[in-house]
């Protein structure tokens, strides 16, 4: 009995498939997991060490004030129409999003 695969022979007949001699799927699915560490730890990892602080010389008389902002100052970021008093549905979704990333914890060492 001839086994279907999806080649035929002259005689009309189906042969059996053909095994591949590469890497499987499977094989290269884990392989390609296995790499995103290594890829997100070379990226992440300082190569020397790096004073943090501006890296452009500040205007004179420019400070730059690193206190978390406000929830008037999140609001007056999302004003979109130049009308506080109106808050419209995308304004809203913007109050969201900026709350969540500047009133959020940040990670300390």
């Amino acid at each position: 009995m001839a086994v279907p695969t999806r080649q035929r022979d002259g005689a009309g007949t189906k042969s059996p498939p053909a095994r591949s001699t590469g890497m499987t799927r499977i094989s290269l699915s884990t392989l390609a997991l296995c790499l995103v560490p290594l890829v997100a730890g070379a990226q992440t990892t300082p190569q020397a060490a790096m004073d943090d602080g501006p890296w452009i010389d500040l205007p004179a008389g420019y400070t730059v004030d690193t206190s978390p902002p406000t929830a008037a100052d999140i609001h007056a970021m999302a004003d979109l129409d130049g009308d506080p008093s109106v808050l419209t549905e995308d304004e809203a979704r913007m109050i969201a999003v900026l709350s969540q990333i500047l009133l959020g914890s940040p990670l300390v060492d």
